[in-house]
């Protein structure tokens, strides 16, 4: 998966589709109750954004599977940053792992990063087609 330009084509367009906490099988059902969750995929095969191994390991790579099973590791929160860009947090339990893109274009979960370092914030536009 890659984030790294977007030509427009069908295949770099991401739905964000919004999921009730009880349409899940996470475990913690009540605790994200009243938080906003989406499943993120791919317009044109339907593929779901997902840690690769379904672990809270950093480094993890994300991929987009066929499968969304609707579990911590493939089920997301945005997290708007107020200045038009949002991060991508997963549901993973016990970690912070957010969508990080590095300098060679890998998708990769990291901790939470702070400060002037923006590889783990995504602009989200409306794109018709």
């Amino acid at each position: 998966v890659s984030f790294k330009s977007f030509a427009g084509s069908k295949i770099q367009k991401w739905t964000f589709e919004r999921v009730s906490s009880y349409d899940t099988n996470i475990t913690d059902k009540a605790g994200y109750a009243s938080t906003p969750i989406y499943r993120i995929y791919d317009s044109y095969n339907n593929y779901a954004l997902q840690l690769q191994d379904g672990t809270n390991e950093e480094g993890e790579f994300i991929n987009a599977a066929t499968t969304p099973r609707n579990y911590e590791w493939d089920l997301w929160q945005l997290i708007p940053m107020h200045n038009g860009t949002y991060k991508i947090k997963s549901l993973i339990a016990g970690a912070n792992r957010y969508v990080y893109q590095n300098t060679t274009g890998t998708v990769v979960s990291k901790s939470d990063v702070t400060g002037t370092n923006y590889n783990t914030r995504f602009r989200i536009v409306n794109a018709e087609y």
